[in-house]
């Protein structure tokens, strides 16, 4: 099986980056990564104008890292609801299903 390798270069802050996609198992493209990042530089720029290119570029990290975590709670808490409530379920059906020996 041959896999579709792409390399494209973008700039984000000054820097030029290369990143690589796998085509066929990436279900983000290195380009709507680059447009999410460039979205939350152009926010930053706007609420810290006097910021430099380095103190945009270490909030972008501190605000993805929020959202991250912020996201991966999230998820936790929505896994733990859905555990609770398959396990209530099959109670449910234990307890009103009879029983077949």
């Amino acid at each position: 099986m041959e896999i579709n390798k792409e390399d494209r270069e973008f700039e984000i802050l000054g820097h030029k980056i290369k990143l690589s996609s796998d085509t066929e198992n990436d279900s983000v493209t290195p380009q709507e990564v680059v447009d999410k990042v460039q979205e939350h530089v152009q926010v930053l720029m706007s609420k810290f104008p006097a910021y430099g290119q380095k103190e945009i570029g270490v909030m972008l990290v501190l605000e993805l890292a929020k959202e991250t975590l912020e996201l991966r709670s999230e998820y936790d808490s929505s896994i733990s609801s859905i555990e609770s409530s398959a396990r209530d379920a099959l109670q449910f059906i234990e307890e009103v299903s009879p029983t077949t020996i």
